[in-house]
This record gives structure tokens, C-alpha cells and sequence, in this order.
């Protein structure tokens, strides 16, 4: 008993102190952690111009995704995913695809689907295997996909065999050829046709340079509208779909990109084919800062194909990475040019208006000019350089805001334009949404 009442009373003194709260740490918010990596904003504007944040995009670039990695182990990688989209061509597209692979073996991306207004089937099978990485095994992340200028050196097998639809004029389009769009007012006119081949390349990524060459063999046809059903829109407004050239072709093509982030510079030239296929096409942009709080953005994009390739082939200007006031399909020439700037601020402007709202949502001001032509040769000569004729030009000019998404990829931008036309054949006022790169006209690189 003695004992126990020893022991009760050892008890009874340290309890209270081993009851006592500890020391608390020291305050901390996920506000300050994003603030302590908002080195985005110093590199697209100047260091320390602006308090607001970026969630440290940049950040991310230079460590998570390209600091040297231990080898990944040589597991298969295996993801299913669904395929969804809507065009007046095909109605409904439902599906599903399947990813497996390991970095040792390549990658095997496996997709079917079925249009449902259409009935017809589509599906696509691709393979990619890094051949040449002189640094070592490539992470996981980074090998399931295409490589990018400025993560590291790789030589990588392209194949792939499809039955599928593609948009016009490819540069200029929506990543779902105007699905959504369609679907909700039925009056996006980005047409479509059908493709039906194989296709193999050798890409490589080397420094501050992408280089890919390879061919196709393919049959294209054109697409008939199946459906013109919409959840806002009135089915008499309905565009037609521009008939693409029934063709069956063995064709070469190449493709050399540059891009120096440091330099806010990149660049792109692609060629596909000879004779009465050959289309080229080029385009560059470059950004300068104005003082700590702005940035001026431009893009120059010139193309000419042969006089007698198919329309499939041919330029357009229209939608919302060209000339935003004109739609989609306006051109179909063998000749195109554009130039786009683009002039945007450092400042927070829900934080200017005191409006609450997420740290991580930042929305520049931004204002914008397009102007540009598609024309044939006035001759009619097959030829690459040739002189536009003034009254083919067209402008639009406006404004409204962009946001950094930084998903998937650190430069993905959403905008959010009003765009006015410019000039009597500058076509009408027009809102524009939509989510695309830095250099929209030069694009992934």
C-alpha cells in the first residue's frame, strides 16, 4: 500500500506539467507558402514588381521536373481514361482508352470510340519508345509523353495507325475541333474530315532544338453532316461542313522547332510533302518586357501550299487563334500570313478590385491586335513566296483577361478575349474563350 500511494503520488505532481499544452509553432498559411514561390511572376515581369503569386510554376520547371532523378524502376505504367467529344459530322463520340507501357519496353496508347449519329467506329493506336537518352533513364512522368526543348536530351520511335477526324487548317483549331462549342450552340463552323493511315517519325529533343522527320500513308475523305442537334442553338444555323479532297498518299515530312525560355523566344518551320501536296509552313514569336509591369508579346505565322493541293491542305484565318472576329473556315487559300500581338500587365486585378478570391487565381489584364490574309496567287503560279493583295487584309483588336492554368504543362494559358473586327471586311464582334500556350501560333514545343 505504502508503495501504490508512492506511485499515486509521483502521479499527482507530474501530471499537471505533462498536462500542460506545448509550446505552439510558429503561425503559417498556405498563403505564405505560395507567396515564398512566386518566382513567376519576377520572371515574366522583373524581379519583386508585384506582391501577388503564381503558385511558383516556375519553380516546379526548373525542380520537379527537370533536377536529375534516381532511374524509375522498369515497371509497366497502365492507365484508362475516357474519350468524349461532339461534332455535327459524327454527333456524340463516346469511348475509352488505355495506357500501358514501361520506359525499357515504350509506351502503347490504345484508343476506340464510336460516333454515334455517324455509326461509325474510330480508333487509334500509337507506340513511342525512347531510343537514345544519354543522361540516363528518363522519370516515369516525363517518358509516358512526348519530350519538350529544355528538359533534357532524347531520341524517341514514333508509330501510329488511326482511323480518325481532324480539323481544318490544324494550327488554328480548338484541341476538341469546336466540341464544345458545337454542342452548345451548334453554330461553330471548325470543319472536319476523316483520316485512315499510318504514320512513323524520329524525334529528338537536343539542347535548345526539336527535329522530327518521318511519313505517312494515309486515305482522307470527306465527312458529311450527321447531326445538327445542339442544347441553345437553332438547327437552321447550322454550318456546313467543308468537303476535304478524297486522297490517298505515301508522303515525307519534317519538322525543326527552337525555344529559349531566358530569351522569351521560340520558333517553328514544318513541311509536308512534294508536289501537289507540299505545304509549308512557318511561324515565330517572340515577347519583350516593358518596364517592371508589362509585357509585349508578337507572333508572325506565313504558309503556302502547292496551287493544286487538296483543300484539306489549304489556309484558313478564322477563330480564335488568328483572327478572332472572323469564323472558323474563312479563307482556303494557298497562302496565308499573320501577325498577333499582345500586351499584358503584372497586376492582380481581382486583388486591384478587392474582390475575394482564391491566392491561386490570378487574372492579368491583357489587350491584343491580329491582322492578317490568306490569298491565292494572283498569277496562279505554284510558288512560296508571293506578294498578298491589299484588300485581303483583315484585323481584329480587343481585350479582357488571362489566367496561367500551368496545367498540364507550365505555360498552358487560359484567355478570356472580346474581340472587335478592324476595317470594313474585319468580320463581327465576337467572345472568345479559350486555352492555349504562350506562343499560340508557334505552339508545343
Amino acid at each position: 500500500m505504502k508503495r501504490l500511494a508512492l506511485v499515486l503520488a509521483l502521479l499527482a505532481v507530474a501530471g499537471p506539467a505533462a498536462a500542460q499544452a506545448p509550446t505552439p509553432a510558429p503561425s503559417d498559411s498556405i498563403f505564405k507558402l505560395l507567396r515564398a514561390l512566386s518566382d513567376s511572376t519576377d520572371a515574366d515581369f522583373g524581379a519583386a514588381t508585384v506582391e501577388f503569386d503564381t503558385t511558383g510554376l516556375d519553380t516546379l520547371v526548373a525542380s520537379a521536373l527537370t533536377r536529375p532523378a534516381t532511374p524509375p524502376p522498369a515497371r509497366h505504367v497502365r492507365s484508362l481514361y475516357p474519350v468524349l467529344n461532339y461534332n455535327r459530322t459524327s454527333g456524340a463520340i463516346v469511348g475509352a482508352g488505355y495506357h500501358v507501357g514501361s520506359q525499357p519496353t515504350g509506351f502503347l496508347d490504345l484508343q476506340g470510340s464510336y460516333a454515334t449519329s455517324a455509326k461509325l467506329g474510330r480508333y487509334a493506336f500509337a507506340y513511342r519508345k525512347t531510343l537514345r537518352a544519354p543522361a540516363g533513364p528518363i522519370p516515369a512522368l516525363q517518358a509516358m509523353a512526348a519530350g519538350r526543348i529544355g528538359r533534357r536530351e532524347r531520341l524517341d520511335l514514333e508509330l501510329r495507325y488511326a482511323r480518325e477526324m481532324l480539323p481544318m487548317m490544324p494550327e488554328h483549331a480548338d484541341p476538341d475541333a469546336g466540341g464544345v462549342g458545337t454542342l452548345m450552340t451548334g453554330t461553330n463552323a471548325q470543319s472536319v474530315f476523316e483520316r485512315r493511315g499510318f504514320s512513323g517519325a524520329l524525334a529528338l529533343w537536343k539542347g535548345d532544338w526539336l527535329v522530327r522527320a518521318g511519313v505517312t500513308h494515309a486515305q482522307e475523305k470527306a465527312l458529311p453532316i450527321a447531326t445538327t442537334y445542339s442544347f441553345f442553338g437553332d438547327e437552321a444555323d447550322v454550318p456546313e461542313n467543308t468537303a476535304a479532297d478524297a486522297d490517298d498518299f505515301t508522303e515525307p515530312f519534317a519538322q525543326v522547332g527552337f525555344l529559349r525560355r531566358d530569351w522569351d523566344f521560340a520558333g517553328i518551320v514544318a513541311a509536308h510533302g512534294t508536289g501537289d501536296r507540299r505545304r509549308l509552313r512557318g511561324a515565330v514569336g517572340k515577347a519583350w518586357r516593358l518596364g517592371s509591369s508589362f509585357k509585349l508579346g508578337t507572333e508572325f505565322e506565313a504558309g503556302a501550299t502547292a496551287a493544286a493541293a487538296p483543300r484539306q491542305r489549304r489556309f484558313e484565318i478564322g477563330g480564335a487563334k488568328a483572327v478572332p472576329s472572323l469564323p472558323y473556315g474563312e479563307g482556303g487559300t494557298d497562302h496565308l500570313m499573320v501577325a498577333h500581338f499582345e500586351l499584358t500587365g503584372a497586376q492582380d486585378v481581382l486583388q486591384a478590385l478587392r474582390f475575394p478570391h482564391p491566392q491561386w487565381l490570378v487574372l492579368y489584364p491583357s489587350v491584343f491586335m491580329d491582322y492578317g490574309s490568306t490569298w491565292d496567287d494572283p498569277a496562279g503560279r505554284d510558288v512560296v513566296f508571293s506578294k498578298p493583295p491589299g484588300q485581303n487584309w483583315r484585323g481584329a483588336a480587343g481585350g479582357g483577361f488571362s489566367w496561367r492554368l500551368g496545367i498540364p504543362e507550365p505555360d498552358v494559358t487560359m484567355r478570356m478575349w472580346m474581340a472587335w473586327p478592324v476595317g470594313p471586311r474585319g468580320g463581327d464582334p465576337q467572345f472568345n474563350f479559350t486555352v492555349g500556350r504562350t506562343f499560340e501560333l508557334v505552339g508545343r514545343l
